[in-house]
């Protein structure tokens, strides 16, 4: 919350506008819906209402006498009395609370609108009409998988290509079966259609999206596909960035493709900035800046630069080339004099990185960002256009947030999930009731239950778990059709057991509030257990404590780092989606009452992260009632998995505690060999 001061205001017909400083570094924001809050110096009473931050300005100003920064912003309110008695100075000081960004609702509003406009209107309303079937037919010749009837003769060289990459690329049966499925259905632009992927965990779906898009852009040579890839998280649209620049490098000069990432900037993995459009613009800008300021300062540059630099081989004219660069440092250091002038140079800035950031985005041929930052793609052009569409983790946004790339008149819509993991994260009751919690990819695969219409392309074969940790979450959440691959899930060597789960009677501190249950005694137990562990593990073993409450979250991480360990990651299952380790130890807190962990998708998120190693610890009295935990552990007893850790152990002398517990954890010598 801030305290401020309005220094003038304005009316309007019906508004007042205030213009406002502040010197916060928590500061509103442009478009934020905040709430005004006064105390009246007569009854001294808080009044409040609600206004709109409609400008907000940073401007390049200190303090004589302090040195602080000052913003100006603009906020907009309704006429009223109380506004009136502001503007007359009945209130000295004025905290500003910051409610949301009202432009994101606004664009939801407008996503909505635009809809009836969509080429997928009806396959949305009707997600059964213009569907495809379970017919495709088999042709063992040329390939193993399953290819749609009659589109190699009717495209011989597109289906050749693909059946080419498909090869050189190494995509297993399933993952060649639904790429060609894919591209048959993008060779027919024509023809709107939304397509589905499931994706359970470490099946490769990533790879498949990323080889998808290599694909679609050099398979169909007359007519290049424009792409946008989006996904909940930025997490996920840096994996697939991340894959696609390595991709990109396999293609020829003539299918050169021009991949872009964009979104908030200090939320994109430092690898993709290489792709990321504000440091595309502000690079492109910068040089634009040097050039002019070395055109105007010496002519010889001049020729040099319209001349494309082969000027560089006169070794006449080198040494004043260097001398050119050795000035640059005094160039990019050269500021305006006075502040007006710094703000016209802000300004005149800030149009040329605009005018750079419209010609990436008009020219890219692949842009990736989250559904969060794809709306403002419009701030750059409104006649963006893509032919087909990518949602990766569609499962975990809500519809309404799988309408907004539709604004820009995708025709192919694929999305890709998995119902079986984390839902859209909504809050109030009203809104999950009224169906907000379900996502479009939920809402399309339940429309085709008992037809004989194959609505779901599903991947089956698993990379990332050893077999032993895929056991029961594939036999409870995925009716035992995956299968593990011999080769990535081989564990040879590794000291420690696959799966343990650990029945502590630690009991929770007490709290008053869901989101603050942490458990100190379990910490205390799951550190000292790592500390072990990281003594049998190298430098290189990724290594990560997962837990549902964001308290117990914080107090692992401040005995983390009280021992200075800094090989263990601490994440919460929302945050941990989409992620792998070679040890994960998941730590329940809760003692008391089920709450979060009574929900069986989380509960499958947190079991397949693990590569080679997952130990469970909690306090499972409570948990045992719930029909999803009562499966799992009846699972573990029955495979001799499962360790009590009864009340008559010394839980005081922890390392007595923690080497008892390593005796269940470790393999024994000749485990490999007998496997």
């Amino acid at each position: 919350m801030l305290e401020d001061s309005f220094n003038k205001s304005r009316q309007e017909t019906g508004f007042v506008n205030w213009f406002m400083e502040s010197n916060k570094k928590q500061s509103i924001n442009n478009k934020d819906y905040v709430l005004i809050i006064f105390r009246d110096r007569s009854t001294g009473r808080d009044t409040r209402f609600p206004a709109v931050v409609t400008g907000r300005r940073q401007q390049i100003q200190y303090s004589e006498e302090n040195g602080l920064k000052f913003f100006h912003a603009t906020i907009e309110t309704a006429k009223t009395s109380l506004s009136q008695r502001i503007k007359d100075g009945h209130g000295e000081h004025f905290r500003i609370l910051a409610l949301t960004q009202i432009n994101l609702h606004m664009r939801q509003f407008h996503v909505l609108f635009n809809l009836q406009n969509s080429p997928l209107l009806e396959n949305i309303l009707s997600p059964k009409s213009n569907f495809y079937s379970n017919t495709i037919d088999i042709d063992r010749s040329t390939y193993k998988g399953k290819v749609s009837n009659g589109w190699q003769q009717r495209f011989p060289h597109e289906y050749q290509l693909t059946i080419d990459h498909i090869r050189k690329e190494a995509l297993n049966v399933q993952q060649g079966d639904i790429l060609l499925s894919v591209f048959q259905q993008c060779l027919d632009m024509n023809r709107p259609h939304i397509m589905l992927i499931q994706g359970p965990p470490g099946t490769g779906k990533s790879k498949l999206i990323s080889n998808l898009i290599l694909q679609l852009r050099r398979g169909i040579p007359n007519r290049r596909p424009k792409i946008l890839v989006c996904a909940q998280s930025n997490t996920a649209v840096d994996v697939i960035v991340l894959k696609l620049m390595m991709l990109f490098r396999l293609l020829k000069k003539d299918e050169r493709c021009n991949l872009l990432r964009t979104g908030a900037s200090n939320k994109v993995h430092h690898e993709c900035r290489i792709v990321f459009l504000d440091d595309l613009a502000r690079k492109h800008v910068d040089e634009q800046i040097r050039c002019r300021k070395l055109r105007d300062d010496d002519p010889i540059y001049e020729t040099y630069y319209l001349e494309g630099g082969s000027l560089l081989q006169t070794t006449r004219l080198q040494d004043e080339l260097d001398q050119l660069e050795a000035r640059l440092d005094q160039i990019k250091r050269l500021l305006p004099e006075n502040f007006e002038d710094m703000d016209l140079y802000d300004k005149e800035r800030r149009g040329m990185e605009m005018h750079a950031k419209k010609q990436f985005v008009a020219k890219a041929d692949v842009v990736c960002t989250t559904l969060g930052s794809c709306g403002s793609l419009t701030d750059y052009t409104q006649s963006l256009r893509f032919d087909v569409c990518i949602i990766d983790e569609a499962t975990q946004c809500t519809e309404i947030a799988s309408f907004t790339p539709l604004q820009f008149d995708v025709k192919k819509l694929i999305l890709v999930g998995d119902v079986k993991q984390l839902p859209p994260l909504v809050f109030g009751k009203e809104c999950a009731e009224a169906g907000l919690k379900n996502s479009l990819f939920s809402r399309i695969q339940n429309s085709f239950i008992g037809t004989n219409l194959e609505g779901v392309k599903m991947l089956t074969t698993q990379y990332r778990m050893h077999p032993e940790i895929l056991k029961w979450p594939n036999e409870y959440f995925y009716d035992g059709k995956l299968t593990s691959d011999p080769k990535a899930t081989k564990c040879d060597g590794f000291p420690f057991k696959p799966y343990t789960i650990f029945s502590l009677e630690c009991q929770q501190n007490q709290t008053q509030m869901e989101h603050q249950i942490y458990n100190n005694e379990e910490i205390q137990f799951v550190l000292k257990l790592l500390t072990e562990i990281i003594q049998f593990c190298d430098r290189h073993t990724s290594i990560a404590i997962i837990t549902p409450y964001s308290r117990h979250k914080r107090e692992c991480e401040k005995f983390l780092q009280a021992k200075k360990i800094t090989q263990v990651s601490v994440l919460s299952i929302d945050s941990v989606q989409g992620q792998e380790y070679d040890v994960v130890v998941i730590s329940l807190a809760r003692s008391i009452g089920t709450g979060f962990l009574d929900n069986p998708q989380r509960l499958n998120v947190a079991l397949t992260r693990a590569r080679k190693c997952l130990v469970m610890c909690g306090n499972f009295a409570d948990l045992r009632d719930a029909n999803v935990w009562s499966d799992l552990l009846r699972d573990a007893e029955h495979r001799k998995v499962l360790y009590h850790i009864e009340e008559d152990d010394e839980y005081d002398d922890v390392d007595t505690f923690v080497e008892k517990v390593m005796r269940h954890l470790r393999k024994s010598p000749t485990a490999d060999a007998i496997a």
